[in-house]
């Protein structure tokens, strides 16, 4: 009998190990099952116009999206900041508020992200909203930081950022997707043990 339960207790392990091999491996591939309660999402890109105002030809831009992927949890945006190249801070809710995003998905009324929702940021809408201005080369490109909650492990807030490049008739010629990243997470046990073991 002992042997039995020694052995079902060393499988249930080796169970336990292989699954948490294999989210480690996605994790590791860019398919991110990682749990946390709140962490800090950082994304790059850059906007250029030929000018020094919004009403001169846009050249390049760059979205912003942030995805819920959880079914049956909300994401709260605790803060949203904007710096340039140098480390200038361009902007921060803390200060302004939430911006509105597209289709008003988040803004100031709203700052949380339902379960299965997308919001998206467009750099060109923010100048012309007022929440950015036109920035000189050497101060590009930006940096765009989401820090994030929720009420229990969730999976993470996911980022993406799309950089879109436009001829002199500012009509598109090119476009490209490149993954945000986290630089910290908090709660969950499996969360946390990605987290180590990623470093």
């Amino acid at each position: 009998m002992r042997t039995f339960l020694l052995s079902l207790a060393a499988l249930g392990l080796a169970g336990y190990f292989a699954y948490l091999s294999g989210q480690l491996s996605s994790a590791r591939q860019g398919n991110d099952l990682t749990l946390a309660s709140g962490g800090t999402l950082y994304c790059g890109g850059s906007y250029r116009y030929d000018g020094s105002d919004a009403s001169s030809a846009l050249r390049s831009s760059v979205h912003w999206n942030l995805r819920n992927y959880n079914e049956d949890a909300d994401i709260t945006i605790e803060r949203i900041q904007i710096f340039q190249s140098d480390g200038a801070i361009l902007f921060d809710s803390d200060v302004s508020s939430t911006p509105s995003a597209r289709f008003d998905r988040l803004g100031a009324a709203d700052p949380v992200l339902d379960s299965r929702q997308t919001a998206q940021y467009r750099a060109d809408e923010l100048v012309n909203d007022g929440v950015l201005r036109v920035l000189t080369n050497n101060q590009q490109p930006v940096q765009f930081v989401v820090t994030w909650s929720a009420q229990k492990p969730v999976l993470r807030l996911d980022g993406s950022q799309i950089r879109r490049q436009f001829d002199d008739n500012e009509i598109e010629k090119s476009r490209h997707q490149y993954d945000c990243r986290h630089t910290s997470a908090s709660g969950g046990l499996l969360g946390r043990l990605i987290e180590l073991s990623l470093r």
